[in-house]
């Protein structure tokens, strides 16, 4: 019956446009309910928008930026949608649909290059069925790999129209123009979209164009659009990273872990064991422990695996090793660019030390969205004008997947409540914890990462709630603004929220010892709330400060190589402990401005003594150091000793470092550093 209804191509047609239908309705519901499980990564946008409408500036001066600067990403869209309504949850919603109906757009031009009927609408009903939890999150509700997926496929994009042969030599020099341009904001954001998207682009073109141009004679006239491309975006690589590296230096760029090295041998297994896992992860292939083969979740699980090796490794392989029968170059290069940079990111999985989690496994979002489009010009070019049996059993296999896809969205919102067997709607994680600071009037606080930005944005910005380290008590410099840790961005009562997997993190006795007892102490469940009546920046080291406050750093808290703690100072003892760097840190950002910055300490040296202690002050970046002043550190005589420097900081984001170094003569306590803003 089937097979009778697909046997035109435009009932075909209607068949595949009702599943795409169903595709885009599950993804529209997902991205109107993401208020139920955003999380903090997901709340940047918004945040960063506040912050540069606060300032006035597209790169506000106090944000601390994660990795990439948010030059072509969804950020922009939120700034509009701001200014249109005040519910964030909403601007944020409209602007994940308009990003991705942007990639749509793109994935739809990139087709026509194509010139394919039905291919597609089976790429399109794929990628709007949600595929796994993570590409969900990725592309409709974080939506960070939707923005960076749409800048690749544009560059993509602009380069096949770079090298049509129709083109005039005034149209084809526009198009250039705006490829050079577009590549330089992209490389502006550093290393990964030159790894995923311009070196790939670049060799698949040279490849094409070494292949075309040797064995087709009529091929050397067209060449002008292929040398263009490769020369801009050669051009663009250079001077995007030569901005970039501008930008790191006047921003609050935080350099990510991550680092391009080779891994050990120990790691190596780990890091292949975590490449197969991160694709099983990307498309729900993943079954959960125990799962028997023969439910439903089993069978799914399944199916999934075999389709997403069929998806991902076996019809690019076949394209490829058809690549003489494609008559359409743009294919061909598509075909190269994703085959290259599948094996740059799977060598650099694999032998690189960058495959250390789960989250790992978004690596792979961007060759896989490419394989999808190539799946769907799979359709169109070798199953296309094949008998309608054919076609039938292709569209047919689809519908598992497709299936499963819709389930796994639905579960993102909905659960089985056992006790009524009824499906009811999931609240978000932070829901109970929202009302309860709410009810107690409680607006301002300090919670880790993951759940600061959540809240703040789940609230509405009715609580605000920036992130803190809680190990170190330490203000999170992680995708946040310096301005929300000054000392005089809050007063009153302030709160500190621990969850239940977070109350052993705190080390209670520390905590005191800066703030004292906190005024109020409620115990709920699974979270803790800590009240103090002023804002905790005041009495912690290493937080933002305003002109006339004072920290204090203990000796305790800096770090040390040698020496042996005692109370809060620490102390090396000659005959006893070794040589070394007694004390550094305490890696303090300073806003601009005057300070005095002041070490105390005690001295005894022998009076022969010639091997006195040395100091040094200075500022410390990645890779950087520079020295502001040096000395060495004189006797006491067990008097109270002082080195007291009044330094300028003329940028904001400061790091500065007091470092001692014991010369294993004498006897040396260091006590603590303090630090005064006077201007």
């Amino acid at each position: 019956m089937l097979n009778k209804f697909l046997g035109t191509m435009k009932n075909e047609r209607i068949v595949l446009k009702c599943f795409l239908v169903i595709s885009i309705l599950f993804t529209l519901m997902y991205i109107f309910s993401y208020k139920t499980i955003i999380d903090s990564d997901g709340a940047t946008a918004n945040l960063l928008a506040r912050e540069q409408i606060y300032e006035g500036k597209y790169f506000p001066q106090y944000w601390f930026y994660a990795q990439d600067i948010w030059v072509l990403s969804i950020n922009n869209l939120v700034l509009i949608m701001n200014s249109i309504t005040s519910d964030n949850l909403l601007s944020r919603a409209i602007s994940v649909l308009l990003q991705n109906i942007f990639l749509i757009i793109v994935v739809y031009k990139i087709f026509n290059k194509f010139r394919t009927k039905n291919g597609v609408l089976i790429a399109l009903i794929l990628i709007c069925s949600g595929i796994s939890d993570l590409f969900l999150d990725m592309f409709y509700g974080q939506a960070a790999y939707s923005n960076v997926v749409l800048c690749i496929l544009l560059a993509v994009l602009l380069v096949f129209n770079v090298i049509e042969s129709k083109l005039s030599f005034k149209k084809q020099l526009v198009y250039s123009c705006v490829m050079i341009v577009f590549s330089i904001l992209m490389n502006m954001m550093g290393l990964r979209y030159i790894f995923y998207c311009f070196i790939p682009l670049t060799i698949s073109l040279l490849i094409y164009l070494l292949y075309e141009y040797v064995s087709l004679p009529k091929f050397k006239k067209n060449i002008r659009g292929y040398i263009f491309s490769l020369t801009f975006i050669f051009l663009a690589i250079v001077i995007g990273f030569f901005i970039n590296s501008i930008i790191m230096k006047h921003t609050g760029f935080v350099k990510g872990v991550t680092n391009l090295t080779y891994t050990d041998s120990q790691n190596l297994f780990n890091s292949v064991k975590l490449y197969i896992l991160g694709f099983l992860e990307l498309f729900s292939a993943l079954p959960r422990a125990g799962t028997s083969f023969l439910t439903l979740e089993g069978i799914f699980s399944f199916y999934r695996i075999i389709s997403l090796f069929i998806i991902v490794f076996c019809i690019p392989v076949f394209m490829l090793s058809n690549y003489k029968s494609l008559s359409n170059k743009y294919l061909k290069i598509t075909i190269l660019f994703y085959v290259i940079s599948f094996v740059m990111t799977s060598y650099v999985f694999i032998f690189g030390s960058f495959g250390s989690g789960d989250a790992s496994s978004r690596y792979f979002l961007i060759i896989f969205f490419v394989s999808l489009i190539i799946f769907g010009a799979y359709y169109d070019s070798f199953i296309q004008n094949k008998p309608i049996i054919i076609r039938s059993i292709f569209i047919i296999c689809i519908v598992p997947l497709l299936i499963s896809s819709y389930i796994i969205n639905i579960k993102s919102f909905y659960s089985l409540d056992r006790a009524t067997n009824q499906i009811v709607k999931k609240d978000h994680r932070l829901e109970a914890v929202k009302n309860f600071l709410q009810n107690k009037n409680l607006h301002f606080g300090y919670a880790t990462y993951w759940n600061a930005g959540a809240l703040t944005l789940l609230s509405n910005y009715k609580l605000e709630v920036p992130a803190i380290d809680f190990e170190s008590l330490t203000p999170f410099k992680w995708l946040t603004s310096q301005r929300w840790y000054q000392n005089d961005y809050h007063t009153g009562e302030t709160f500190l929220l621990l969850l239940d997997n977070e109350r052993n993190n705190v080390n209670r006795d520390k905590l005191n010892s800066y703030l004292g007892e906190p005024i109020k102490v409620y115990k709920e469940n699974n979270f803790d709330v800590l009240v103090y009546n002023f804002n905790i920046s005041l009495k912690l080291p290493g937080w933002p400060m305003v002109r006339g406050t004072k920290q204090i750093i203990k000796a305790r808290d800096l770090p040390s190589l040698t020496g042996t703690l005692q109370e809060n100072t620490r102390i090396a003892t000659e005959g006893f402990d070794k040589p070394g760097v007694l004390t550094f840190g305490p890696y303090t950002n300073l806003s601009q401005g005057k300070y005095i910055l002041k070490l105390n300490y005690t001295a005894n040296y022998m009076s022969d003594d010639k091997s006195l202690s040395k100091w040094d002050l200075g500022f410390t970046a990645p890779g950087k150091w520079e020295v502001i002043d040096q000395g060495v550190i004189d006797s006491t005589t067990d008097s109270l000793g002082q080195i007291s420097r009044e330094i300028e900081v003329k940028s904001d984001n400061a790091t500065f470092e007091f470092r001692t170094f014991y010369e294993g003569k004498g006897n040396i306590t260091i006590i603590s550093i303090e630090v005064e803003k006077i201007e």
